[in-house]
Parts: C-alpha cells; structure tokens; sequence
C-alpha cells in the first residue's frame, strides 16, 4: 500500500502513516459485523464487504491524490478487508451446510490463495511497467466484478416449495 500512495502522489512518512489505518479499519468493521449480525446474512455481509472494497480502491484510483481522500479510501478498503476475512468463512457454511465443510473450505480457499501469492509480484510489475493507475484500474474491475458475482449469489431464489 505504501507504494500505492506514494505512486498517487504521498511523500513516504504519509504513506505509512496512511497505511497504518487498514488494521484499525478491520478490527472496527470486525467488530460493527459482530454487533450487527443477526440482522444481516453472511451474503449479505459479503456484498457490503465487496462493495466496499470497491469503493475503497475506486476513490484510491479516481480520487485526488492527497491525504485525506487517500485515508478515507485506505480505511474503506481496510474495513472491507475486515469483513471479507469474516465472508470468506462464513458463506460456505450457508451455501453448503456443515457436511465437509473443512473439504469444501479448503478446495474454494485454494483458488484465492494462489492468487494472493502471486498478487503482489503481478501487481509490482504491472505499476513498474505502467504506472500505480493502472493497477488501481485492474483491481478495480476486478473487485466490481466480484462484488456482483456476490450480489448475484445473495439474490433471493425462488424455489416452489412453501
């Protein structure tokens, strides 16, 4: 992250100052998710998480470089951050139920996991290559589209039974 904001135009002490808000933004999102849970589904934790995280690296991306938008952007993204780690246990269970709940965690983690390793290699080439904007451009699609493949998973489904 800390390249990121000093690619938009942060000097360093600022970046990792910045920075530092995407810890406390996840134990506060953490925590408004524990309040408020039995008024929300895990799916529909899920979009907010995503919508969110598209939010955060949108403003990041299409927001003027200076501190504050860039904090605010940093603790959104933190916070959906937060919620995400939450999301990514808790809607398998309800997708799936409890029988090979491990197993199934497992084989749906693998993919993200994969991912995650290779991000930030992917991600410091394509800003050394082009510029920070470019990056923020790729993970923001990418993160819209995640967001509605949630909305779609979230959607109420008619079955025909009572």
């Amino acid at each position: 992250m800390i390249v990121v904001f000093e690619g938009l135009g942060l000097a360093a002490a600022t970046a990792v100052s910045i920075a530092a808000l995407k810890g406390i933004a996840q134990v506060a999102a953490r925590f408004l998710e524990l309040l408020g849970q039995r008024w929300m589904s895990p799916l529909a934790v899920g979009v907010v998480a995503l919508a969110l995280l598209a939010s955060g690296i949108l403003l990041m991306r299409f927001g003027p470089g200076a501190a504050l938008p860039v904090a605010i952007a940093c603790f959104v993204y933190g916070a959906a951050n937060g919620l995400v780690t939450i999301v990514r246990g808790a809607v398998p269970l309800v997708l799936f139920g409890t029988a090979g709940y491990a197993g199934t965690l497992g084989r749906l983690a693998a993919p993200s996991l994969v991912s995650a390793a290779l991000a930030p290699l992917l991600f410091a080439w394509m800003i050394e290559r082009w510029n920070v904007h470019a990056g923020l451009s790729l993970l923001a699609a990418i993160s819209l589209g995640t967001c509605a493949a949630m909305a779609w998973l979230a959607r109420p489904v008619k079955t025909g039974r009572r």
